[in-house]
């Protein structure tokens, strides 16, 4: 069950089809490591309109949203480096970048280029996720209110919250519950009459909604939703998609050498425009040496999970020894992050 507060309709809107779309794992990383470019550019271009909302609500606070939402994960997959490909459209358009990376040198050819790859990154992305995806539903409860001072928001938060539970305990007990202003919705929570006459004060109503990701759509009520959504999985969707994420100029060494005239020359250019629209540093990884990293990785975990625990340190030394072998032979610790200490193999009960 997680829980968020918005106080504006565009950012709980933004987050809500940021999560349907990467899922929650990425969207809650995305601000602080930057995973991929695509929900970089759809915040930036929100700055403008929330500077305008904000400037407009600077002396109120209009909107507050209290949603808890519950993931009910079902079964889960990851995808290989050497099985990621790219699709026919994001192929054509790369082999159009190729094109014009080729022309003869022209003082117009770099920032060409850039708006080219820019473009490309908007409508594909500029990395693909390997996983794990979790398939299932998620099932969304909201609170919502508006038309309220900004001292107040203190007060419309609190109010918000316990109409939320109430109305959340009554999903789980197959029935609804209106809450207006006005009325106490403490249920049989004891509080004191100054705090029930600052809430009938407010002159707000708490709107209660609830909403589906997955799942039979006709349900009414989350037991029978839940129900449905675990006997067929013709209604799952994809709720989360990790953060083991491939940038397309590695996926393209690994399974598009074939598809370019000179393919490092377009994953140099990729991941060049990256860097300089982003500020975040790229790096290329061939595609041969990755697999054979990976593939190195993968029996490692194999043998470890035939070790017992006779020597500790020794064992400890191995796991080391091998996780600095590793990052020396790639020049990163991401194989080792996203392969090795997400296997079940590596956890207290097989390894010390």
């Amino acid at each position: 069950m997680e829980t968020k507060e918005f106080t504006s309709s565009q950012k709980e809107s933004m987050f809500i089809q940021a999560v349907e779309k990467l899922g929650f794992s990425v969207t809650a990383s995305a601000k602080g490591g930057g995973w991929g470019f695509s929900l970089e550019a759809a915040m930036n271009q929100s700055k403008h309109s929330e500077s305008k909302e904000t400037q407009q609500s600077h002396s109120k606070h209009s909107y507050f949203c209290s949603t808890k939402f519950s993931y009910i994960p079902l079964a889960s997959c990851h995808f290989p480096t050497d099985q990621l490909q790219l699709s026919k459209a994001a192929l054509q358009e790369l082999k159009c970048i190729e094109d014009l990376s080729g022309q003869p040198e022209d003082p117009d050819k770099l920032p060409l280029l850039r708006r080219r790859t820019e473009a490309f990154f908007h409508r594909f992305g500029s990395h693909a996720n390997q996983g794990p995806l979790h398939l299932g539903g998620i099932y969304w409860w909201k609170a919502i209110s508006e038309g309220f001072q900004s001292e107040q928001l203190a007060e419309v938060k609190q109010q918000a919250a316990e109409a939320l539970d109430i109305y959340i305990r009554g999903s789980y007990s197959g029935f609804g519950v209106n809450v207006a202003a006005g009325v106490d919705v403490s249920d049989s929570h004891s509080k004191t009459a100054s705090q029930r006459t600052t809430f009938q004060n407010l002159q707000t109503k708490v709107q209660l909604s609830v909403a589906q990701t997955g799942g039979p759509p006709e349900a009414n009520g989350l037991s029978q939703w839940k129900a449905g959504l675990v006997a067929n999985n013709q209604t799952w969707c994809v709720i989360d998609r990790g953060i083991q994420l491939v940038p397309v100029w590695d996926i393209i060494l690994t399974s598009h050498r074939s598809d370019f005239k000179d393919p490092h020359q377009v994953a140099n250019c990729l991941k060049d425009s990256y860097t300089a629209l982003t500020g975040l540093t790229a790096q290329i990884q061939e595609g041969e040496e990755l697999l054979s990293v990976e593939k190195e990785a993968r029996l490692f975990l194999e043998d470890v999970k035939s070790w017992e625990v006779s020597d500790p340190e020794e064992q400890l030394k191995k796991l080391i020894n091998f996780m600095q072998r590793l990052s020396e032979k790639i020049k990163s610790y991401n194989t080792w992050t996203n392969i090795c200490l997400t296997d079940r193999g590596l956890n207290p009960k097989n390894c010390p």
